[in-house]
């Protein structure tokens, strides 16, 4: 009887212990679990930092682009504007040269034509 009550004792004790080890180990679980979780939450708030500063700076080259585009059209279009004014004035000046060599050839041939 004794030793009956003795095993049942030490089986109680190693009952108790395992209880015991079982809670220890699900609380360090939880810890762990719980120190994984913030971990994972601070690196993707990193990446979210990141990933906005990137856009940031991504914008920022598209809008230098956007402007350099632009003024090389803006420059471009008055080049354009330019050459075309240019032509127009040379025309017009090769015009009146054109009408005044006609006039002298048409002198030219009259006087010409009296001999």
């Amino acid at each position: 009887a004794k030793l009956a009550k003795d095993q049942s004792k030490r089986l109680k004790e190693q009952q108790k212990k395992a209880r015991a080890q079982a809670k220890k180990e699900a609380e360090n679980r939880k810890k762990a679990e719980q120190k994984a979780k913030e971990k994972a939450k601070a690196q993707a708030k990193k990446d979210a930092e990141l990933r906005k500063k990137q856009a940031k700076i991504q914008k920022e080259k598209d809008d230098k682009a956007r402007a350099a585009a632009k003024k090389a059209a803006k420059a471009k279009a008055k080049a354009i504007a330019e050459k075309n004014k240019r032509i127009k004035e040379l025309k017009k000046t090769m015009g009146a040269s054109e009408s005044t060599l006609k006039s002298s050839t048409k002198t030219n041939q009259q006087a010409k034509a009296k001999l």
